[in-house]
């Protein structure tokens, strides 16, 4: 077993949710050498066929706890209503030496889920989001430089140890992406601004707009238009709509 405090690679990561987000992370992953082995959890035996054809996976579940066990990493993309239900599948067979993170688009009911859960393992949770999409979802759609140039916020817990947060910051940025840390109220304030997005990009989604489907530029817009300024749980309910 690893050292939970070596910022180099993983052993095995486990992906939970294996879509756009997730299949493009394990792709990066295992490209940039972040993890030696990759094993995908979903519940569509479709979506699992796809990740071990596309070479996304070398194993496949449609079992949180099978792959959360086997990981020294693990990244829950799965959208944030079913993080509650992962999080208390995987508590029990969460290693020791494992670190956890995920793409929550709304932090504030993840890391209370988190809270419940995974109480024992907090020193080595590190919450996550990552601003990045396209304009295709699914892990049919999953490439490896989705990452590349993109910001990814880390929310560290006030448990989360020094050790962990620069692994997951690690990975990341072996990913390309460029990464900060906020506070998850922090994180809302600024989307809810408009100030995680460079401005040339938002200039862009906008000019872009009314292209007929041009989704990626509707999502940089509805982005900006939820973040904080609707419930969390309508919040996520849009963001799932389209993709994102």
């Amino acid at each position: 077993m690893r050292d939970p405090g070596d910022a180099g690679g993983f052993d095995c990561l486990a992906v939970i949710g294996v879509g756009l987000i997730g299949g493009s992370f394990a792709l990066a992953a295992r490209r940039r050498g972040v993890a030696r082995r990759v094993v995908a959890a979903a519940r569509k035996a479709e979506t699992l066929a796809i990740a071990l054809d596309r070479g996304i996976a070398d194993e496949v579940t449609d079992d949180p706890a099978q792959a959360a066990a086997q990981a020294d990493l693990v990244y829950i993309a799965a959208p944030v209503r079913a993080t509650e239900s992962i999080l208390q599948a995987i508590a029990p067979v969460v290693r020791p030496d494992a670190l956890v993170t995920d793409a929550g688009s709304t932090k504030r009911d993840v890391v209370a889920a988190i809270h419940r859960h995974l109480g024992p393992h907090l020193a080595q949770v590190v919450p996550a989001h990552p601003i990045a999409g396209a304009e295709n979802s699914g892990v049919e759609a999953a490439f490896a430089d989705l990452y590349s140039g993109r910001k990814v916020v880390l929310t560290p817990l006030a448990q989360s140890s020094p050790e962990a947060v620069e692994r997951v910051r690690a990975a990341w940025q072996a990913c390309g992406a460029t990464v900060v840390d906020m506070t998850p109220e922090a994180l809302r304030r600024r989307l809810a601004h408009g100030n995680v997005y460079p401005a040339d990009r938002i200039d862009a989604a906008m000019s872009n707009y009314f292209r007929p489907g041009n989704l990626a530029a509707l999502r940089e817009l509805a982005l900006l238009w939820v973040a904080d300024r609707v419930e969390d749980q309508l919040q996520e309910y849009l963001l799932s709509l389209l993709h994102i």
